[in-house]
């Protein structure tokens, strides 16, 4: 009896075994093909969404991959191929799954939005010009980044961008390059639209000074999708500011559910302590529409980097990154208005709330500006800025094969900053002064209204197509005064300084609301002219209300020498407008040099000031570009693109140095306004730039199931300034006009050279990254001088970082990865504090002063 309860025990197990595998061990199986040779295709990664599991095909172009019952999307991406994507039901049965994928030689996975009219075909390497095309999960995933300047900065070696510290309002938005050019010589789109610029100016001796950038940080990355970077000059296509070239941030537009996602990291110092949580959901909506949202916030702590005890006094004795938090939702959606769906309604956005927490240069206990009776042992200010950041786009768009069309849309933005002065005093007030002020802030709107229409037409092989399109756009620059302590000298017997040390608020005097409006208007032509030769023509128009009209042209080639191989170049002119910030824009504000501590003032460009020195109204950059370059790919499992370009901008408007009171000439101006210098936003030169960009990416196959990406990319920039555009009034003083110093920081705006080896190895349930990032030397003049009167170099030597990364599917939809950033440690080169701009023993350049850090990521597909 109890023999037969036995075995019928064992049997009952065994049955439920059996049963149980029927639901969770069934496989996917199936092979991958192209569509027009009917060949495999090897290493493409067949993923199921949800499940978060993938495998690459094997040499016959076949996958297998374990799955549970249940309702998932299949993914199939292979570079050099068009993405494909189906909605499967799994049973308790094996499901066979046969794929046949459409070339588009994309290196990226994705098609590409940017520089060119034809987004449904033209990819990576189909198009005239050169684009990266990031897909951001796969890096976000594998590094330890977590903000979107800071991951493209290790990812794209054209792209430049460094914390600053220790600088005002850079220490709160990160400044950005694109080819060593200015923060606002790049145009930023979200989806193919305009993004709206930050509303800071920056002022203080970084990368970009006198620039006014458009903060990539607003949006978190748990939000995007991939980065299209056009690197070419596009402003006969999308207008001002394109002149390095084009950013375009795509959204998510997923249907897959819930996903959760955390990050965390540390320095091996114990500091910089930084977390990030996101939920993102997407949802299918009738007749292939979507909505898409994500939520996302994301904390930094504070990170010192104190100067060695070597210097024994400092001007900052708490150097390092700013304290951050910041909340962000974004959304994407698109729905077809009838089953026809040849009609679509679409809309996207979302905002940002961020705070920022910054320490500033020590006050001594004995200096002028402190009351011991409130700070005994000194004071370190912190700048606190508290950001609010939102954009909404919506519009209507048709898609049919054989007719015009359209799409109406209209994109709002604005950005603001409220600055807060706290630990510090007014010391004209005495020990009765507020230990905090409400310093005042800025903000920027724009509103952008456009039509655009565009048609395909066909000859045989042949096509061409179409663009026309209209763009109004208006903005609004507004400055708004802080209280009345944080700005005013109130009388005093020891006639000790006023407002709030370290950082003065805007006075009433400073407040403005300017508005202009810019009509523009483009048309673009793209037409196969043979089977093997592309080529574009474009041409924009824009007035603007302030200062006149631009007039830009673009033509673009490509030539199919054989299958494997293609030329292609670019020539165009381009342009950028004056900011409203830089036409509008004063402040009178404390600064440091050598230790000591004055006001100076920063004159408007329509001021008295600038006015009697000759100073002549902004006017609008120019600029020239070229491009050539070539594409190899001989399979699908290699390709190699080299761009060499040039790039010449006449009349660069940026800021000019100190004037001081001891010129005659300005002293009259000076004495009134209690300050000690003056400077002032011009035309100051003109530049030209010349570089070439290297990608090659390679693909094997690693046993029957894994999948290694080998990744190279090279910039090599050179950038030499022309002759300084003094005025009359100001004919031999070129040095204060715009001294070696600041030169300095235009010229190494970007490392003379930067290359990224990363290595991708993909397991469908472990994955494994290492890249190497190389920086060429920096040279940046110090505040100090030598007996002959030149600036002395703060020479940064050129370095190699490296990080590492493994990654594991723990469960169903779970996965787990850690890593380490700058694996050695490595640092820039330490130098003297007082002669450096932040007062540390660093300055912002190459990859920072964080030095090694840890992170962990938890992925939840749900």
């Amino acid at each position: 009896m109890l023999l037969f309860s036995t075995r019928k025990v064992i049997t009952t197990l065994l049955l439920l075994i059996i049963a149980y595998s029927a639901v969770i061990a069934q496989q996917l199986t199936g092979r991958v093909y192209e569509n027009q040779t009917g060949k495999p295709l090897i290493g493409a990664q067949v993923t199921v969404e949800g499940l978060d599991v993938s495998a690459p095909t094997r040499r016959d172009g076949r996958y297998s991959i374990p799955v549970s019952r249940g309702e998932y999307f299949v993914r199939v991406t292979m570079p050099g191929y068009v993405t494909y994507r189906t909605l499967i039901r799994f049973g308790v049965v094996d499901y066979q799954l046969n794929i046949s994928m459409r070339v588009s030689s994309d290196l990226t996975q994705e098609e590409t939005e940017v520089g060119t009219r034809d987004a449904n075909t033209r990819t990576y390497t189909d198009t005239p010009v050169a684009i990266d095309n990031l897909k951001i999960e796969q890096f976000a995933d594998a590094f330890g980044q977590l903000d979107l300047s800071q991951l493209l900065h290790f990812v794209l070696p054209s792209f430049n961008s460094n914390r600053q510290s220790g600088s005002d309002g850079a220490d709160h938005v990160d400044p950005s390059v694109l080819r060593g050019l200015g923060q606002d010589q790049v145009l930023v789109l979200i989806n193919g639209k305009r993004k709206h610029q930050a509303s800071l100016i920056y002022l203080f001796g970084t990368t970009g000074r006198g620039n006014t950038p458009t903060d990539l940080n607003t949006i978190p990355v748990a939000a995007i999708d991939r980065v299209e970077i056009l690197r070419d000059g596009a402003s006969a296509q999308y207008g001002s500011d394109a002149i390095a070239g084009v950013i375009n941030i795509v959204l998510k537009s997923s249907t897959n559910g819930l996903k959760v996602n955390t990050n965390h990291s540390i320095t091996d110092q114990g500091d910089g302590f930084s977390q990030n949580y996101s939920l993102h959901y997407g949802k299918a909506l009738k007749n292939d529409g979507f909505f898409d949202v994500t939520a996302d916030y994301m904390g930094r702590g504070r990170l010192y980097r104190p100067s060695y005890s070597a210097y024994s006094e400092v001007p900052r004795a708490k150097f390092g990154d700013a304290k951050v938090n910041s909340y962000s939702v974004y959304f994407n959606t698109e729905a077809p208005f009838n089953r026809q769906k040849k009609l679509f309604f679409y809309a996207f956005g979302g905002i940002q709330s961020r705070g920022t927490d910054a320490n500033s240069w020590t006050y001594e206990a004995d200096n002028e500006r402190n009351i011991k009776a409130i700070y005994p042992n000194g004071f370190e200010p912190r700048i606190l800025s508290q950001i609010w950041d939102g954009t909404f786009s919506v519009g209507v768009k048709t898609k049919t094969n054989n007719a015009w069309n359209f799409d109406i849309n209209n994109t709002f933005g604005q950005n603001q900053m409220h600055y807060t002065v706290a630990n510090t005093l007014n010391a004209s007030l005495g020990a009765n002064s507020p230990r905090s002020f409400d310093a005042g802030g800025f903000g920027l709107l724009q509103n952008v209204t456009g039509a655009h229409l565009t048609r395909k037409f066909r000859n045989g092989l042949r096509t061409t197509h179409v663009a026309l399109g209209t763009e109004l756009r208006v903005e609004d620059y507004y400055v708004f005064a802080g209280e009345e302590a944080s700005w005013k000298k109130y009388p005093n017997a020891a006639d000790l300084p006023g407002g709030a040390q370290t950082f003065p608020g805007y006075r009433p005097d400073n407040e403005v609301n300017a508005v202009r409006t810019n009509l523009g208007a483009y048309a673009d032509l793209e037409t196969d002219l043979t089977r093997s030769l592309l080529a574009t023509f474009a041409t924009r128009f824009e007035r603007y209300s302030d200062f006149g009209n631009a007039l830009n042209a673009k033509v673009s080639f490509r030539l199919k020498v054989n299958e494997t191989f293609a030329l292609r170049g670019s020539a165009s002119t381009g342009f950028r407008a004056p900011s409203l910030a830089q036409s509008h824009f004063s402040s009178i504000f404390n600064d440091v040099v050598d230790g000591a501590s004055f006001e100076k003032v920063l004159a408007a460009n329509n001021s008295s000031i600038t006015r009697a020195l000759g100073v002549q109204p902004l006017k609008q950059e120019t600029a020239i570009n070229a491009s050539a370059g070539a594409v190899f790919k001989p399979n699908t499992n290699f390709s190699l693109t080299v761009d060499g370009y040039y790039v010449s901008v006449k009349n660069r408007i940026l800021l000019t140095g100190d004037f001081s009171e001891d010129d005659p000439d300005l002293a009259k101006y000076l004495k009134p306004l209690d300050v000690k210098s003056a400077l002032f936003f011009t035309n100051a030169l003109s530049t030209q730039s010349y570089g070439v960009d290297i990608v090659g990416t390679a693909f094997s196959e690693i046993g029957e199931k894994g999948k290694l990406e080998t990744m190279f990319s090279m910039n090599y920039n050179h950038l030499s300034l022309g002759k300084i555009n003094t005025t009359a009034s100001l004919a031999g003083k070129e040095e204060y006009y715009f001294s070696e110093r600041d030169q300095s920081y235009v010229l190494y705006a970007a490392p003379k050279y930067k290359f990224n080896l990363t290595f991708a190895l993909q397991q469908p349930k472990f994955n494994a990254n290492l890249r190497f990032i190389g920086f060429s030397k920096i040279d940046i003049k110090s505040h100090g001088q030598d007996d002959q009167g030149n600036y002395i170099s703060n020479i940064y030597n050129a370095r190699v970082i490296s990080d590492a990364s493994v990654g594991f599917l723990l469960k169903k939809g779970t996965r787990l990865i850690i890593g380490c950033s700058n694996l050695l440690g490595t640092y820039t080169n330490n130098h003297n504090p007082n002669e450096s701009e932040t007062g540390g023993m660093y300055e912002s350049v190459q990859m920072g002063y964080v030095g090694r850090s840890f992170f962990g990521k938890l992925r939840f597909n749900f």
